[in-house]
């Protein structure tokens, strides 16, 4: 377990904390492209780290993401008209172009040289496979932008989507390197949409099959892979390899006819995050039906995510008197449901850890070791370690009894 002391360290991201001065230093996904796809189109007001942004795309295509409060009077310029290459406050009409410059201050006097003398915060930006990315720390420090693994991958073979969960970010980073849940609570969801790729594999009756499995770690130059090794049979192994890059991604373990999954959970705030989910494959992909699979609406692919603690995440009684495990509509529903089920921020010196959360305790750990490096100076795991997002790729495998399962999926080069 964590002291109070140590929580409270590792799960507040505002301005001035620890945490979130360590996670400004990487770069971000902020908004997807398509909701900010049209020049001159609506302004999008996003929550980053508990600081409130706003995007637009100008009359020629260019990108920008402002401070969202005025810097006249702090009106949200997400209510601004977006027009004739510059975002303009509605209350006293003072235009912004995407750096941040005042181009018009309609209520001064001509002479006034105010609007020389001001600039709007404007945060450096990179559109990259259907995501705005940006970065919070002061743009001079910024590193090179750390190409996804997936951007070469034509548009057919890859999608995204993103999502709100009410809950800090480390409850959703911890549920998503936690393999024991997997055969346990998702259950039935997984061999609830017989069409998705991961039924044609043993998958399921593998992860099922072993509960306990034993869980191995390893230390790598941006974060850390672990391995979760379940007993087939008395000479074959199944192992499942997760990866996490620092400072909130995990790989998930796939077979081959399975879309490799990467997932980001980037803070909104010390309550809220945002879940972001790319799928990659080497051939063409139904974007729709991998949404389905994690409980998108079958039809748009879209997450509405109805269930909240409010209504008990819309939980079926009845449905579960019938066979469901849980009661809940998807994978996503599931994983919501227990990760907002704890509270916005979870007291974790009330917890009882075992030996199936090595990997949790790997993460904490490594967090914590962190902040304590870098305020000796040292620098942050995969900040200028020239990585793409996404690499390590994990795997999902059977071999030998005997076999060691760091010759599987981790490369040299990752390698701490």
């Amino acid at each position: 377990m964590l002291s109070r002391e140590e929580n409270e360290l590792l799960t507040r991201v505002g301005p001035g904390t620890p945490m979130g001065e360590l996670m400004r230093r990487y770069w971000m996904p902020a908004l997807l492209s398509e909701e900010v796809a049209e020049p001159d189109g609506d302004p999008v007001r996003i929550r980053l780290l508990g600081e409130d942004f706003v995007a637009f795309r100008d009359t020629s295509g260019r990108l920008g993401l402002l401070a969202d409060a005025c810097a006249h009077r702090c009106a949200s310029l997400s209510y601004g008209r977006n027009e004739e290459g510059g975002l303009r406050c509605l209350y006293h009409g003072w235009k912004y172009d995407v750096q941040g410059h005042v181009l018009e201050t309609p209520n001064e006097p001509e002479q006034s040289q105010l609007r020389h003398k001001v600039q709007q915060r404007s945060l450096p930006l990179v559109e990259a496979s259907g995501v705005v990315w940006t970065y919070l720390a002061d743009p001079a420090t910024a590193p090179a932008f750390p190409t996804p693994a997936w951007a070469q991958a034509p548009e057919t073979h890859r999608a995204v989507a993103r999502m709100k969960l009410a809950a800090n970010y480390l409850q959703v980073v911890e549920g998503g390197l936690d393999t024991t849940h997997v055969g346990i609570l998702h259950q039935t969801a997984m061999a609830s949409l017989p069409e998705h790729p991961v039924h044609k594999t043993p998958d399921l009756a593998m992860l099922k099959g072993d509960t306990t499995p034993r869980l191995e770690t390893q230390l790598t130059s941006s974060g850390f892979q672990y391995a979760a090794i379940r007993r087939v049979d008395d000479d074959t192994r199944y192992i499942r390899l997760t990866s996490y890059v620092m400072p909130w991604y995990t790989t998930v373990p796939h077979f081959d006819s399975v879309p490799q999954q990467t997932q980001g959970y980037v803070p909104i705030d010390d309550e809220n995050t945002w879940f972001w989910l790319w799928w990659v494959h080497d051939r063409p992909i139904d974007a729709v039906m991998l949404k389905a699979f994690q409980g998108a609406d079958p039809r748009t692919g879209e997450f509405e995510m109805p269930g909240t603690r409010e209504n008990h995440h819309l939980q079926d009684r009845a449905s579960m008197r019938n066979g469901s495990w849980t009661g809940l509509r998807g994978i996503m529903a599931e994983d919501s449901a227990m990760t907002e089920s704890m509270g916005p921020v979870v007291d974790r010196s009330k917890e009882h850890l075992g030996m199936s959360d090595a990997a949790v305790i790997r993460l904490r750990r490594l967090l914590l070791d962190t902040l304590r490096d870098v305020e000796r100076g040292k620098e942050p795991p995969g900040v200028h370690a020239g990585l793409p997002i996404g690499r390590p790729y994990s795997v999902a495998q059977t071999c030998g009894s005997n076999e060691r399962w760091q010759d599987y999926g981790l490369m040299a080069e990752f390698l701490d």
